[in-house]
């Protein structure tokens, strides 16, 4: 199971170098739709029935993936004779969920940073020097992994 794994793992974050991350146009609508929905003072029963709408099952297939992932690292540990990378990738996890859950809150902005950020998100592409350094990591530590896993 951790062979196929590593593979299929391998195959997504080899994809994201090229193609941008796995999420990343669900975040974006998202985004939009929240940035949206305040600059129109709508209610709050009608942006969780747009956001249920928009991005429910993405955001389902985002939990189950980062679930599988930690689940995967945890069984890593016992494949790698080294540790250290597999700590490392952990370690990078960590820090990208600790920087992606600090980011300023849209609801807390004013009507100029919501423009700004509107923009911004507008005018992104979606494949950014972050996302190929990203993937290349995540594609080098898989890679590893098959290698430890199939030696």
């Amino acid at each position: 199971m951790m062979i196929l794994l590593s593979i299929l793992f391998f195959v997504i974050n080899l994809s994201t170098i090229f193609k941008g991350s796995l999420f990343s146009e669900t975040s974006r609508i998202l985004k939009l739709l929240e940035i949206e929905q305040i600059q129109n003072n709508e209610t709050l029963e009608k942006r969780n029935m747009d956001y249920l709408k928009a991005g429910c099952l993405p955001l389902i297939g985002a939990l189950v993936y980062i679930i599988v992932e930690i689940t995967f690292l945890i069984n890593a540990f016992n494949y790698d004779n080294a540790k250290y990378p597999t700590l490392f990738i952990v370690m990078f996890l960590l820090l990208s969920l600790v920087v992606g859950f600090s980011k300023k809150n849209i609801n807390k902005m004013n009507e100029e940073e919501l423009v700004a950020t509107k923009f911004k998100i507008l005018s992104s592409k979606k494949v950014s020097l972050k996302s190929i350094i990203r993937g290349l990591v995540w594609t080098t530590y898989y890679g590893y992994m098959i290698y430890v896993i199939v030696i």
